[in-house]
Order: structure tokens, then sequence, then C-alpha cells
């Protein structure tokens, strides 16, 4: 019999109706298996988004790279496939149910990170030349990239095995993702590895000026300079007592003046000590008016001085009192020459020289950047000429809001010229960083090749200068004959960090010479390379093991 609507009547008792799924039924079955899947993503999100995170801090350390930018590149590869890997599963977490039901694979997701953590700890030592050091004494870095890159290629064959062992094309995807993970070719990379090796060893031995074992020292000074100049910092930003021992105050009346050398404007005149027949710039500073400002000064002043064995820096002895107090000087070797501004207005400059000001100043650059100093003030008036010709950067401030071995500049007209786009723009409310240094090196290129001060031409308004540089992105041009590599390299578009500025310029200078190889060492000796790919019976082998406990 029919129902009134014309449909059969139910018989609860048909052993058939057990078989029937209602609208509600489903609807409960769905709410049931999205709480569950959401429930086992749940100690896993964390996870993911920590993940993200640290590929996030991979790329930008590869686009930070100062050096050995292919093996950086190389591992940002395996990063960025294991990246959109995670993102996927993140989103389709629904779909992906199997995969957060497994513990397995919870822990499969924590050793991955601690990979991902090794990576980003590797980028950051390779890749600029203030942390290179343990590596280039202990010349193992080729080993450490082989291990590392192997160890992440399984780790990411588990997960591709793990996420797709469920799904219908399952043979399929982990054929594809296999295949995709040799074409990171293990024998390709290690040669880039080993070149990108031999020119960072090149470049130290151009650094050092040809001088052999030099660049282990120049990296032990490195490393002792950025322990003292991090702990400073982070001492500061703490407001806990500062740890590092102040720097002894020199008394004024052990150095005679020394009335034939001209003093340089008001602040700055020439001293003679007679135990160290040695000449010194003694440089007036605000007298100081407390104990924990003169102890603030005295411990700036001591990571200074560690700048001494880099030849291309000034050197720094110490902060000077006279016997009343009334005076504080700093006090730094005297260069005879005086200012480079002083020396082009008096002697004409060739090519060859301008190029040696230009490397010598690059080489004392690259060491600041090293120990993680930023100057805040390149510019021709504060790079001074020695008796023997030689470029070294001066006047580094102190302050009380001393953070950076430097001092907040405050803009006017002459550093104006020299100052970055986005600085100049942007005031404090924008960082300064390396970048901004490096513009402010073009700038003094440019002042290197004209021999004058940058936009003397735009008058003495202050904003004009602003306002053309950062609205119109003018930079004023060569009037003068300059070599196209000074002009391609004073006005690339990216800037380009200061270890290609002074490549490119040494090279160009020394092009003409035969100068003596670095010396061959462990990187440049051939090495044999293993296949440690995991083949897919392996990685499922791999996979399938119980956790141990």
């Amino acid at each position: 019999m029919l129902n009134n609507n014309g449909t059969v009547p139910m018989d609860c008792d048909d052993p058939r109706n057990q078989f029937q799924t209602t609208p509600g039924d489903v609807a409960k079955a769905f709410v049931h298996n999205a709480l569950e899947a959401s429930t086992n993503f749940v100690p896993f999100a964390p996870l993911l988004d920590i993940f993200l995170r640290l590929g996030d801090d991979i790329v930008t350390l590869y686009q930070k790279a100062e050096h050995n930018k292919r093996l950086c590149n190389y591992l940002t590869k395996r990063v960025n496939s294991a990246v959109a890997a995670v993102k996927d599963l993140e989103i389709r977490k629904q779909d992906s149910a199997d995969f957060f039901m497994e513990q397995a694979n919870l822990q499969l997701i924590k050793d991955f990170l601690k990979c991902m953590l090794d990576v980003r700890k590797f980028i950051t030592d390779v890749s600029q030349l203030g942390s290179f050091g343990n590596f280039f004494q202990a010349g193992n870095i080729v080993q450490k990239y082989k291990d590392l890159s192997s160890r992440f290629d399984g780790y990411m064959t588990s997960l591709n095995l793990a996420i797709n062992k469920a799904t219908y094309s399952y043979v399929q995807n982990i054929n594809h993702n296999i295949e995709e993970l040799r074409k990171f070719d293990l024998e390709v990379e290690l040669k880039s590895i080993k070149s990108d090796l031999v020119e960072m060893k090149k470049f130290m031995f151009d650094m050092a000026d040809g001088k052999t074992g030099s660049d282990e020292t120049t990296f032990t000074d490195i490393k002792r300079i950025r322990e003292l100049n991090s702990r400073y910092q982070r001492e500061q930003r703490k407001g806990t007592e500062i740890t590092i021992e102040p720097a002894n105050f020199l008394k004024l009346d052990d150095y005679e003046p020394k009335y034939e050398s001209e003093p340089r404007g008001k602040t700055i005149h020439c001293r003679w000590n007679g135990t160290f027949l040695l000449e010194y710039a003694f440089k007036e500073i605000p007298q100081i008016s407390d104990e924990q400002t003169e102890k603030e000064i005295g411990q700036q002043v001591a990571i200074l001085k560690e700048l001494k064995n880099s030849e291309h820096i000034i050197k720094f002895y110490g902060i000077a009192k006279s016997s009343d107090a009334l005076k504080f000087y700093l006090v730094t070797e005297w260069m005879e020459n005086g200012t480079l501004q002083e020396y082009y207005k008096k002697f004409t400059l060739s090519w060859t020289q301008k190029f040696e000001f230009a490397i010598d100043i690059c080489r004392g650059i690259a060491f600041l950047n090293a120990v993680e100093i930023l100057h805040h003030d390149i510019r021709g008036a504060n790079i001074l000429i020695s008796g023997n010709h030689k470029a070294k950067i001066a006047n580094f401030g102190l302050s009380r809001k001393f953070r950076d071995i430097t001092r907040n500049i405050q803009v006017n007209l002459e550093n104006v010229r020299y100052m970055s786009p986005e600085k100049l723009e942007h005031g404090d409310k924008k960082r300064y960083t390396v970048k901004c240094e490096i513009y402010s090196l073009g700038a003094l290129l440019w002042e290197i090749a004209e021999e004058k001060v940058p936009y003397t031409k735009e008058g003495i308004d202050l904003q004009t200068i602003r306002d053309r540089v950062v609205k119109e992105k003018y930079r004023e041009p060569f009037y003068s004959d300059v070599p196209k590599v000074w002009r391609d390299i004073t006005y690339a578009d990216f800037r380009p960090t200061i270890s290609k500025i002074f490549t490119t310029l040494f090279d160009y200078h020394h092009k003409d010479e035969k100068r003596p190889p670095p010396p061959v060492d462990e990187f440049e000796t051939e090495f044999v390379i293993d296949d440690d790919f995991m083949t897919v019976d392996a990685a499922i082998k791999e996979h399938r093991k119980p956790d141990v406990m």
C-alpha cells in the first residue's frame, strides 16, 4: 500500500532499513570526521607553523648572502620544495586526515624541523664572512653540506611517502617526487660549492693583500670582535650590567703637543709620545659629566681598539683626559695626509691612485661588516690618508645611544649627499642596514672619480637634494672620463655586496699583473662523490620502521 504522497511506507522491523542513510546521519558523520580530523591536527599545527617560518628565514638568509651564494641556493631550493609540501598539507588537512592520525608522522615532522634548523644555521655560517671562520679553519664545509643535503632529502622523501600513501596515485606521485629529488645532482652541486670556496679563498687572499696565512688571523680577529660586540649590544638591550672591561683612560700629560703638525679644524690636533716614538691624533669630545657615561665610553673604546689589526681602519688607542678632568679626547693614529677631501684638493689623483683608495676603503668596510659594525657616515671627510698614501676609515662616533659601535646620524647638508633614499625618506623609522652603507659607498666612489663632493651643483639647499634623490630617483652623473667598470659598480641597480664591489674593482685594477694564486689547501683538493640518495624501496622501508623510544 502506498502512502498518501505516493511513497512506500517504511517498516521499522524490516531488516533492510538498517542500511538506509538519512541526511541527518550524513551531517553527523561529516561533523564527526571533521572534529576528529581537527583534533588530530592540533599537535601538528604549531610544528607546521614553525616549519613555514623557518622556510621564510632561510629564503631571507639566501637573499642576504654575501658569500657561497650557489651553495645557499641549492639548499634553499630544497627548502622551498619542503615548504610547498607542508603548505599543501596544511591547506588540505581534512583530506589528509590519515596523515595526522599517524603518531610516526608527528615524529617525522619534529625530526624534519631539527634538520631545517640545521640548514638555517649552516646557511647563516657560510653566507657571511664574519661567521665563516670556523668552517674555514676546520675545512669540513664540503662534508657538512653533503651530510646535511642527504639528510634533508631523506626527510623529504619520507614526508612525500607519508602524505601520498593513501591516495590513488600513490606510485605515480612517489616516483615523481623521487625524480624531483634526483634533480638535485649532488656531483654538480659539490663542484659548484668547490668553486664557491675557491672564490672565497681568493677573496680572503686579495683582502689580505696577498699575505699568506693572514686569512686565519683575520678570522680569529673577526670572531673575537663579533663576540665582544654582540655581548655589548645584548647586555645594553636588556639593560643589564655591561661585562666588557672598559679601556683605561690615558693621561693627557703623557703626550706632548706637536705644533709643527697643523691641527685639523677646531677639534683635532697632533701629539707626540716619547716612549713609543709615535704621533697621535687627539680629537676633543664633549665633557664626560658622570662616572656611568665615562664607563660606557670606555667600554665602547675597548671594542674599537680591537679593530687595530685591520690596515684599513683607523687605529684607536683610548680616551685621554686632562689632569683637571675638564677636557676629554679620543686618541687615534695620526694620518699625515689628512682627509680624502683635503688630499684630492691638494693633489691630482691618477686612476691608479683612485683604484687603490677605493680598494682600501672596500677592505675596511668588508672588515666592519664581518664584525657587524655599521659606520653610518661613509664619505670623503671620514676617510683619512696616511703618509704612505693608504686610505683608512675614520670618525667613529661615541654616544650614550651606542648600539652598533656608531651613533645615530642626524641629517645635515654634508651627509645628506651620501645618504640612501630610504633613510632620507623615512629617517629613524627606517632601520639602517648594510644596503644603506653600500649606497654611501657608491656616492663616495663618485666623489673619488670626480674629485669633488657630490651634488655641489644642486646648490646648498638640503631639501632640494633630498627631493631629487627620493622623488626623482636622481643620481648625479659622471662628468669626467670614468672606466666602465667603475661606472657600473657605482650605479648598479641592485646595490651589490661589498665583496662583489671589492672583487670587481680589484680584478680590474690588477688584470694585467701576474699575481700569485691563493695557496692550495683542503678546499681545492678533489673529493669522491658517493650517491647518497635513498631509493624508493629504502625510503618506504625507512618510513615504516617503528618509533624507537
